[in-house]
């Protein structure tokens, strides 16, 4: 995979081609057909220790369920055969910083903080409880798709103190709010 970033530098800084987004319209070509440079020797290092995007998936359905678990960006071998624009991103989570609110803000703290909860149609969201793990196929993920009330002195607070928790209680070296 380092490899792999390697070329995708040189192929953008030497080239000057570049995967900017998935497909043949992403596919950034220079219109030179000559391509010379000096013969030289680049040592580069990477500028983020992880770097990982959510939200992003494979455009084929069988590749689609393996990211993140196992896909370009845990299986090293898969590097060739991935996606360029998962290429040009230089992807490496080590850590990986998503959707960690729900584990922040649970619904059960509606008992004791319903401030932070948000307002919809002018009274308070309260979501339901986090379902277990069999649960979660079945209906709407209406546990998770909501967001305190940022604005709440309280939600910034219970933030920091789950932050400093993880901090104390492990190794962590990444701790999304996010």
């Amino acid at each position: 995979m380092s490899a792999g970033y390697g070329i995708t530098y040189f192929l953008e800084k030497h080239m000057e081609i570049v995967w900017a987004f998935p497909g043949d319209l992403g596919t950034c070509l220079p219109d030179r057909k000559v391509f010379d440079m000096e013969v030289g020797h680049e040592h580069k290092e990477p500028v983020f220790v992880s770097r990982f995007a959510t939200g992003i998936v494979y455009a084929d359905i069988e590749n689609r369920a393996r990211l993140p678990r196992e896909g370009v960006a845990q299986e090293q071998r898969a590097y060739f055969a991935a996606h360029d624009f998962f290429k040009a991103m230089r992807l490496h989570p080590l850590a990986i910083p998503s959707h960690n609110m729900i584990n922040i803000f649970p619904p059960s703290l509606r008992d004791t903080a319903p401030e932070i909860f948000p307002i919809k149609d002018g009274q308070r969201y309260f979501p339901r409880d986090i379902p277990s793990p069999a649960q979660r196929n079945d209906g709407p993920k209406d546990w998770q798709s909501w967001h305190p009330c940022y604005t709440n002195p309280k939600t910034v607070a219970l933030a920091i103190a789950a932050a400093r928790k993880a901090f104390q209680d492990s190794d962590t070296i990444c701790f999304s709010i996010g």
